[in-house]
């Protein structure tokens, strides 16, 4: 049965990627089969039959793996602006329902799932459909590691915020990872203290600048991860017509190759 998480932060820049990557090497260097998705990917860009994405090809870059970026995002906007702005600009509605597919052919091929959110958690995937990054997280069924950036003035209000409206939606919330986190900083130390303290959830670990190491023993990393249990799902033929053509992906990976800063 393949697992998944899935990563939120307070805001963007805050880090989800960089920790995100520092997840898929620690997995990826056990010997598992790693995939790293983002079911909406913005700023991408379209040149004939090249797509790039700069946040999934660096993950996948960080250990070496050439892999078909289009296999691993769902909706991909060329704008880098909010999805439910981009979703109406570029005229491609989101469904969760093909998201959801998407997701579940992962599962069939990867025994670890990362998925990226990429908005704020309150921020709409789409307006016209009434979607919020609430509702994918449901529909995948996953718990959620919150990502925190220790360089921000408001992380203690951010977070809690944050915290508080997942909780209050019954999320199963596998707890806080500081990042920026500087070991030496009092404020850093007294922030974490007061986050634990409001929120009542632990903290998993913390990571300084420029860390590329994952400082979490392997076991405990997988046990953040929930069990995937796959569903029938139904699409429309314009979605049907775009997965067929889109699930090729190649998961042969090297799991003999060090993850290193590619």
């Amino acid at each position: 049965m393949s697992k998944g998480i899935f990563v939120l932060g307070t805001k963007q820049n805050v880090g989800k990627t960089y920790i995100s990557t520092l997840m898929f090497k620690k997995l990826f260097n056990m010997g598992l089969k790693v995939a790293y998705y983002k079911p909406v990917a913005m700023g991408v860009s379209y040149n004939n039959d090249i797509v790039c994405s700069k946040e999934i090809s660096s993950v996948y870059n960080f250990c070496n793996i050439e892999a078909n970026i289009s296999d691993f995002f769902t909706y991909g906007y060329e704008n880098n602006i909010q999805p439910y702005i981009a979703s109406v600009v570029e005229n491609k509605k989101i469904n969760i329902d093909k998201i959801k597919q998407d997701f579940n052919y992962l599962c069939k091929h990867f025994d670890y799932i990362i998925v990226e959110g990429f908005s704020e958690i309150l921020v709409p995937c789409s307006i016209e459909e009434d979607i919020m990054p609430i509702d994918i997280i449901k529909e995948l069924d996953l718990g959620v590691v919150f990502i925190s950036s220790c360089d921000e003035e408001s992380v203690l209000n951010d977070t809690s915020l944050n915290i508080s409206y997942l909780l209050s939606n019954n999320v199963d919330l596998k707890g806080i990872i500081f990042n920026r986190f500087n070991k030496e900083s009092f404020v850093d130390i007294d922030n974490k203290k007061a986050i634990e303290m409001v929120t009542g959830i632990a903290t998993l670990t913390t990571i300084g600048n420029n860390e590329i190491f994952f400082n979490i023993l392997g076991n405990k990393l997988k046990s953040m991860f929930s069990d995937v249990i796959l569903d029938d799902i139904n699409l429309d033929e314009e979605d049907i017509e775009e997965s067929n053509s889109r699930n090729r992906f190649d998961t042969n990976f090297d799991l003999n190759s060090d993850c290193t800063l590619g």
